[in-house]
This record gives C-alpha cells, structure tokens and sequence, in this order.
C-alpha cells in the first residue's frame, strides 16, 4: 500500500491527521484533480451543450437588439454571466457521480490507487467515508472553480466584443484581429487584423477587461502613437462588479495623458460624468487638490469617454 492511500484510508475513516498528512494528500491529488485532470474532463461533459445554447441565444439578441450597441453588450455579457454560473454551480452537484466514470490512468501508479480508493469510497454505505469522499472533492472543486471564474470571465468579454462586430457584418482576420504582439505585449483586439508586430498597418488597439478599478493597468502606452487607443470595459453591466467610481484619479489621468479613451454603455457614462459634477459641487470655491481632482476627472470623462455606438462610429471612420 502506498504513503498516499495508507493517509487516504485514514481520512476518508473519520480520524483525525497531522496537518502535515493534509498536506500530503493535496499535494498530492492535485494531479488527479488539475493539470489536464478530472475538474477539466468534468467540464468537457457540460461545454457542448453551454457552447449550443450561448451560440443560439448569441443570435437572438443580435437580431433583437439590432443596431443598439450598448443593448447588445449589456445583453450578451449578463447572458454569459448568467449561463457561466448556472453551469458551475450544477457540475459542483454532479461531480461525485462523474468522479465515479472518470476513467484516466496516470503514470503514477499511487494516483491510480488514488483514484481507485476514492472511487470505492463513493459507493460505500458507510456515511462517514462517503461525506469525506465528497468534501475532498468539493474542496478541489473549489480552488478549481475560482480559477475557472476569472479565465470565463475575461473569455466572455472578449465574445461579448467579438459579437458586436459580427453584428456589424465584421470578420475575425479582415476588419479586426484578435491578439497582436508588438514590443513583447499582446494587445486584444486590433482594427483591422495585422500580422504580429506590423504595427504601422494597426488603425486601434483595443484592451478588453469585465471589471476595471484601481489596479487596472495597461501596456497601451508602450504602443506606437499613430493609432487610436480603447479600454472596453463591462464596468456599469449587470455582469460586472466594478463601475467607473473605483478607478482612482490617478489612473484616470493615466487613461488621458495616453490618449486611452474608455468605453463603456451609456447609462454608466451618464453616471459618472453626474458623479464628477457633484464632486465639483461639493469643492466649489475651494481652490483645493479635491476640486483640481474633481474638475480633471470630468474632463477625462466627458473627453476620453465613449459608449459602444460612439465606439462603433469612431471605428468605422477610421
């Protein structure tokens, strides 16, 4: 019997470990969980179906929302969100019977005999050895979800992006591209596509991110200056976490010295700009650093500030 079954028995028992064996043991099962393992096969049986319904429901809101930008961003990007997080929550409940046809053999023969002893386990009748089977699978489900959350995330966005050019009749690899390098930074998305590091041909550079606050940075300004320059952000959609208030004055002026004009749906606009002149307001007079602050960050916003038809205009003159 190896190290790793010998501790996996007396846990899946109901003692007690040394922390040291806990450690042991989930260093050691990460290789059945991550890396290639079981939370990514996991996934692949429920992908097929997400990827049909996302891809019909896509559709439908492209034909629905016709020519309304902001409409199809905010549309889309609460859509993925919604179907992202029904998708993980309803694996999370089936990973326990999918565990049991999890068919992989490793290299290792210990991590097979891993595999094996938890899967035994699992169909058990004792209680105790079942729940505990459960919980060290919740446990790695877990850590894996919340990697999964944040790489979804950034992958709806750039689909939210990319749908609203389709609707536009654009195509990936004429009219825009998708991750051109130039001075050792990928950039998301280029209008139009441009071999990497041919960057006198790009027309804009375009960053992407769901959520931007205080610590977004950006490599924009290491791009050559003879093209225009988008931070789209999903900031004021239902789908994000952030709004326009969390990016500091700092980063903002940031955003303007560069010439980064932030994109973002027109109800957001329109409240930060409202919030900037209420700054304003409550400084007026006072020949302070808050209202020098406050009247730069309106500036930046109603300057370098555009909403996704503004956006889409601005594109398609250039």
């Amino acid at each position: 019997m190896s190290e790793l079954k010998s501790d996996l028995e007396r846990l899946l028992s109901g003692l007690k470990l040394p922390s040291e064996r806990y450690n042991f043991i989930h260093s050691k099962l990460k290789r059945v969980f991550f890396y290639g393992g079981f939370m990514g096969w996991a996934r692949k049986y429920y992908e097929k179906q997400l990827n049909s319904e996302i891809s019909a429901e896509t559709e439908n809101i492209l034909l629905n929302y016709k020519g309304q930008s902001d409409q199809i961003v905010e549309q889309i990007s609460g859509m993925y969100a919604e179907k992202n997080q029904s998708e993980q929550s309803v694996l999370f409940y089936e990973l326990p019977s999918l565990f049991l046809k999890y068919d992989r053999v490793f290299s290792e023969p210990e991590l097979n005999e891993a595999v094996e002893t938890l899967k035994q386990n699992l169909k058990c009748l004792n209680t105790v050895r079942r729940v505990r089977v459960t919980m060290l699978i919740a446990k790695f489900a877990e850590q894996s979800n919340s990697q999964n959350r944040k790489h979804k995330a950034g992958e709806a966005t750039a689909k939210t992006l990319e749908a609203l050019f389709r609707s536009e009749q654009w195509r990936r690899g004429i009219e825009y591209g998708r991750d051109f390098i130039f001075a050792n930074e990928r950039t998301d998305f280029t209008v139009p596509h441009c071999k990497d590091y041919e960057s006198h041909n790009v027309k804009a550079y375009i960053a992407i991110q769901s959520s931007t606050n205080d610590r977004a940075r950006m490599s924009m300004p290491k791009l050559h200056f003879g093209a225009k320059r988008y931070l789209c952000s999903l900031n004021g959609c239902d789908s994000s976490s952030k709004d326009t208030s969390q990016i500091s004055d700092a980063l903002a002026r940031s955003f303007r010295e560069n010439e980064i004009y932030y994109v973002i749906i027109e109800k957001e606009r329109t409240k930060a700009i409202s919030d900037a002149k209420q700054r304003i307001l409550k400084h007026m007079g006072t020949n302070s650093i808050k209202e020098i602050n406050a009247r730069k960050r309106l500036e930046w916003l109603e300057k370098f500030t555009l909403n996704y038809d503004q956006f889409l205009k601005e594109l398609k003159e250039l």
